[in-house]
Order: structure tokens, then sequence, then C-alpha cells
């Protein structure tokens, strides 16, 4: 792991924090081979995947216990987003101890942390004037990742004790049963807190303005430079009608788009489990409206910035990339020589897939940078931060991050479920009722598998923020967009009628 410690040593600033980096088995221009190699092969021993965390302190050093814990076989079952989210977690605690006590300006060893320092981290992060105020759920990770990460340090007897405050709580036999000590810190979520959504007409402002590049007057703005807006509506569009998480759209090879077919009004667009939260398949529905954005995307696009990079020669100068034959091959060549299924590749293994076609190599992702190669999830994170900025110059009021259009499709989606059921059930009696949703399933439930959540607990705050909505604004919620009607499967719209068969 040498090569990628120097990378990042070299790479880094001189800071007073500390960094999480990510491993990579690419091979670096002007590296030794043997070098590579053998941190290829240390990685491979360790069974970290590409991408895998790890922490460096603010001289460049790599603590072994810090990084240990990171790659524990805990840990290594865990998604790579979250394994990353608990690394820049630990990373931030570590950076505060860091900054010292008051009075003194000397850091603090991790293995030295008490009580006061998390009372003062705390405070810091939830109540001081010239802290970030974070929102409970993004302050609950953060105590779960760094008491988790105490609690290990304790058992390895690298610590004597943790710096957290704890009390007893029961936990239920869903989850393993007993009681259990947990971190006093942690605060009540706020529903209201958790999901950020726009209106029909709200994302249709914020979207012209922000990502087509027209003017508060619904006008082109001659001013604004977007070479790739087809590609961008194309993106948002499909992310506020499937509910697909960013980390998973931004993922998509071109041969995962499904091809219209005639009778239905949305298909089916089936995710990978390697790139899915929790690791489980599962698949959304795409309005043909959007297929044909992406398709036009596809046709013009995207094929000019391909043709532009095969013209270069840049595709056949890449390293270390997967080769497929053909786009209907569902196998690569990896970079050794070996063949893995197309369904085996982790997220990041997907973006190094080029496919050769008659026209020559391209790359197998769907959506690709002005330069022609895969765009990443922190490059869609600087479009929606630029499409924000327009809007503010425009005097909308309206911002927008990815995930927001995740929760705008699932308040969209349970309303539209909510009516079509209330309709049916309007005279029917709790018997009836009851029968009616033993057979035909419940809302909650097909929002859930569509948004890929473990529990429907995590779905039922939706329909508590619904409940809270004036009635108004439920109405301008839906408004009278088409594209958010539901998906219609086997000639039947899938409401409350064909539930039961779409959850399978």
């Amino acid at each position: 792991m040498d090569g990628a410690l120097d990378q990042a040593r070299a790479e880094a600033p001189a800071p007073s924090s500390w960094r999480v980096w990510s491993t990579s088995r690419g091979y670096r221009r002007g590296a030794d081979p043997a070098s590579w190699i053998a941190e290829r092969e240390w990685l491979d021993s360790q069974m970290l995947e590409e991408g895998s965390p790890f922490i460096l302190s603010p001289d460049g050093g790599f603590d072994v216990d810090v990084n240990r814990y990171l790659s524990r076989a805990v840990m290594l079952s865990r998604s790579i987003n979250t394994r990353k989210a608990y690394a820049d977690d630990l990373a931030r605690f570590l950076t505060f101890l860091g900054l010292g006590r008051p009075g003194s300006r000397e850091p603090i060893d991790w293995r030295e942390a008490t009580v006061e320092d998390r009372r003062r981290f705390n405070f810091w992060r939830n109540r001081s004037p010239e802290g970030p105020h974070v929102s409970a759920r993004t302050w609950n990770r953060e105590v779960t990742a760094v008491f988790q990460f105490y609690e290990w340090a304790v058992n390895e007897d690298l610590v004597t004790e943790s710096p957290f405050e704890t009390k007893k709580t029961w936990r239920s036999h869903r989850a393993g049963g007993g009681w259990v000590r947990v971190p006093t810190e942690t605060r009540a979520d706020d529903d209201a807190s958790f999901a950020t959504w726009l209106t029909a007409s709200e994302y249709r402002q914020w979207r012209d303005i922000g990502i087509r590049g027209f003017t508060a007057r619904g006008l082109p703005d001659t001013a604004f430079r977007g070479p790739q807006a087809g590609r961008n509506v194309a993106f948002v569009d499909l992310m506020v009608s499937s509910g697909m998480r960013l980390t998973e759209q931004a993922v998509l090879l071109k041969s995962d788009v499904p091809s219209r077919s005639g009778g239905n009004s949305h298909e089916r667009l089936r995710l990978s489990a390697r790139t899915t939260k929790g690791s489980k398949r599962r698949h959304v529905y795409v309005p043909h409206s959007v297929l044909g954005e992406i398709e036009a995307y596809c046709e013009f696009e995207r094929a000019q910035v391909v043709e532009d990079a095969q013209m270069r020669g840049d595709y056949g100068s890449l390293e270390d990339w997967f080769l497929q034959s053909s786009p209907t091959v569902a196998t690569v060549v990896g970079p050794s020589g070996e063949k893995r299924k197309l369904a085996t590749l982790t997220a990041r293994e997907r973006m190094r897939v080029l496919v050769r076609t008659e026209a020559g190599l391209e790359p197998a992702a769907l959506w690709l940078s002005e330069r022609g190669l895969p765009l990443r999830p922190p490059s869609w994170q600087t479009i929606f931060r630029g499409a924000n900025e327009r809007n503010v110059k425009a005097g909308t009021g309206i911002t927008c991050h990815p995930h927001a259009l995740r929760h705008t499709y699932a308040m969209a989606t349970l309303e539209k479920l909510q009516r079509g059921q209330n309709d049916v059930l309007a005279d029917k009696s709790e018997r009836q009722r009851m029968h009616y949703a033993q057979v035909f399933g419940d809302p909650i439930n097909w929002l859930r598998l569509r948004l890929g959540h473990r529990s429907v607990t995590t779905t039922h705050l939706y329909l508590r923020l619904l409940g809270d909505l004036e009635m108004e604004t439920r109405l301008r919620l839906l408004g009278d967009d088409q594209e958010w009607s539901l998906p219609v499967d086997d000639g039947n719209q899938i409401t409350d009628h064909s539930m039961a068969r779409t959850q399978l």
C-alpha cells in the first residue's frame, strides 16, 4: 500500500486535519511496476476492495490501529459509501482532538480522549455560534461511528475506557434482544429535517432555470453556457421520476437503460446489487418520456463526446480498465486477464469498463463528461450547486440537492398511491379494507421496495410528513404533471389493484 500512501502524502496540503483517502489498484504513470504489483497483491490479501477508505494524520502518518478498525471484518461487510461516511466521521473527531484543549495547543492523542472532550465536541457541532449546527440525523450517525470505534478500541485493549457517556436501553428481539448500552449524546430525530422536497411546479422551475439555463420568465438565457444540458436534464428527470440514490444512478451503464415498448407508460430498470445500498437487487420504473430524453442524449451529446475522444485516441491509452467485447456480452476481461461477470462489478469498477463497438472503444458508463470519461458522483454534486446558484441569482428561492429529488419522488408517489387506494376503499367496511390490503398490498410497502429501504419504518417517515401537509400543499405536490403518474404494468396502471404483483 506504500504507493497509495506516497500519492496521498504528496497530494495532501499541509493541513491540521486528518484526511480520508481511498485505495486504488490503478496503475499510475511513472510508478515502479514491481511496487504497483506488490501493492495490488497486498490489497487483495487484506480483502480490501477498490475505493476502501483509509485515514492519514495531519503529517501524513498512517495510524495502524485507526486503519485496522476500518478494515475489520464487520466494517468490510458494509458498503463502500457507509465505510467512507464512518471514516469521515472518525477523521472529523480526530481533527477536533488535534486542536487541543482550552488553554493548550497540544494535540490530544485519541487514546487519551475524555468525556469532557466529547462534551466540547458535542457543543461545537450542535450549539456553538461558530459551529455547523448539523441535523439530528447527521449528528447521530457521527456519534454511532465514533462510539463503535471506541467500543472496538476498548475490546482490543487500546484504551482503558471509552470517552462516551452511556445509558442502558432495551433492544427489541428483532434487533437481537436484551439490554445494551448506548451513547447519551444522540438527539431526537426531527421528521421535518429528514426530507427536503419540491412540488411539481417548484421542480420544473428549479430544473429549467438551473439545469436548462432558462430565465425566470421561461426564455432561454443567452448567457448560459451548458454544452451538456441535455445530459443534465435527463439525469435530474430520471432521478425525480425513479427515486434512485445519486450513488446508484451515477454508475448506470448504457446497457442498463431499457428500451421503450408499446402498451406501457413506464419500463423497469434493474439495479445491480453491487451498486445499491444494502447490496440488494431491485428495480425502478422509468417513464417513457424520460427514456426518450436519455435516448436523445445518447444519440447526440454522448455520441459526440465519444467520437471526439476516439479521434484523440484517448480510450486506447487508458490503463487498468475492464474490457467488454461487445455491448451485449455480460462478461468483461479485467486488467490482469481475469474474466468477470458484469453483474459482479462494484460501482467503481463499472466506471472502468470499456466496450468494443463497431466504431471503436467507448466507456460502458451512461453519463460521460465533455472529455468522454465517466462522471462520478462528486461531479454531479458540482452540477447541482451550479443549478442552485443560478436559481439564487434568478430570485426563485428554490435550492435542491440530489437526495431532495429522491424525497420528492417518494412524496409524490405516496400521494398518488394513497389517492388511488382511498377512491377504491371509500365505501368499504373495516373488514373489507383489511381483506383488500391482504390481497392487493400496501402503498407504503410498494414505495419501500422502489426506494430500496430495508425497513418499512424508514418509509413511514414520508407518510408522517404527508399527513402533516395542508390539503393545498398536497394538491400542489403533484400539480397537473402527467410525468409524475404511476407506472403501467402489463396494461394495468400500478395503483392499489396491481401492487401485489409488482412486489415480486
